[in-house]
């Protein structure tokens, strides 16, 4: 039997972590996110899913959600 392996992903709007599964969130005991990493890979452990050590990281290269955006340049807004 292949091995489940799910990814990691790091829910920067959120503030937690998920993990896909199949192209599915991986659900625990109705659980959907987790406030770490470690306490979601012990979850996956005790269900019997492998966790890659590859991570989707959502949050923009500065560190901030993309929809904190500073407001359109007033160019934008003469274009538009």
């Amino acid at each position: 039997m292949a091995a489940r392996v799910a990814r990691i992903v790091c829910m920067g709007k959120l503030g937690g972590y998920s993990a896909l599964l199949g192209g599915r969130m991986l659900e625990v005991d109705g659980r959907l996110l987790w406030p770490s990493a470690a306490a979601l890979i012990m979850d996956a452990h005790r269900i019997g899913v492998e966790i890659s050590t590859h991570v989707i990281d959502t949050r923009t290269i500065d560190g901030e959600t993309p929809f904190s955006a500073a407001p359109a340049s007033p160019e934008y807004r003469r274009a538009a």
